[in-house]
């Protein structure tokens, strides 16, 4: 079979050039590209969560071969992005959150690490599942420190508990930031006595969370924005 060479440019053609993630561009002779590269998928996606009106924000180890590395998640109810770091320094994510502008947009769920410093506070939500997490920990501690760390989960299974009323149905916003007002009051006076309580680890933890206190109440006080556990949906690949 005969093969069919292609015949060479004549000298006004523009020259091809292959972008890496693109097909061949044509150039002008002036060497201006005619097509801009379209963002790729991921590049929409995080474009389509640091837009969202709500983004949570979640971390772990990452192992890639065989280098600890720092794996994020960016996610709302119906897009997850992924990002894996050299580590998980400030310096190093805060980047991600920022859109084409530099700017922070939204609430961000979160925990309280300090790394989430650049977010504004009264823009930001403490995750209540860490919290939850971090609060059936200490109520297995032996003597008074299992005894406040009992009434910490107590209070934020309450918190879970209205909260699932008026995400189902059976309580109004109203009924939900009546509910919540008496029970937010005695979390905060609770708090405060274990910060001062001279117990170790939970009254360290509990001066942190009142340093975070701006960030309690955003979702359980019923505003109308997307349901604050919706990070959950970055939870299988962690």
């Amino acid at each position: 079979m005969r093969s069919h060479a292609s015949s060479p440019p004549t000298a006004n053609a523009a020259p091809l050039v292959r972008h890496p993630s693109d097909a061949p561009i044509r150039l002008s002779p002036q060497g201006s590209a005619r097509k801009q590269r379209s963002p790729n998928a991921s590049e929409q996606a995080h474009a389509e969560v640091l837009a969202a009106t709500v983004k949570n924000a979640d971390a772990t180890t990452w192992l890639l071969v065989g280098v600890r590395m720092s794996l994020w998640t960016l996610s709302t109810l119906s897009t997850t992005v992924f990002r894996i770091f050299d580590d998980g320094a400030q310096a190093t994510i805060e980047s991600t959150f920022a859109d084409e502008d530099g700017k922070h947009q939204g609430i961000l769920v979160s925990d309280r690490a300090s790394v989430f410093g650049f977010w504004l506070m009264a823009m930001g939500q403490v995750c209540w599942a860490h919290l939850l997490r971090l609060f059936v920990g200490f109520s297995q501690r032996a003597g008074s420190a299992g005894s406040l760390g009992q009434e910490l989960l107590d209070h934020a299974a309450l918190v879970f508990e209205y909260w699932r009323g008026y995400d189902e149905g059976e309580l109004s916003r109203e009924e939900l930031q009546q509910w919540m007002e008496p029970l937010a009051r005695r979390f905060e006076a609770l708090v405060r006595r274990v910060a001062v309580a001279g117990i170790l680890v939970l009254s360290g933890s509990c001066a942190n969370l009142l340093a975070h206190a701006a960030a309690w109440w955003l979702f359980p006080m019923g505003r109308d924005l997307t349901h604050p556990w919706a990070g959950r949906s970055a939870r299988p690949p962690l």
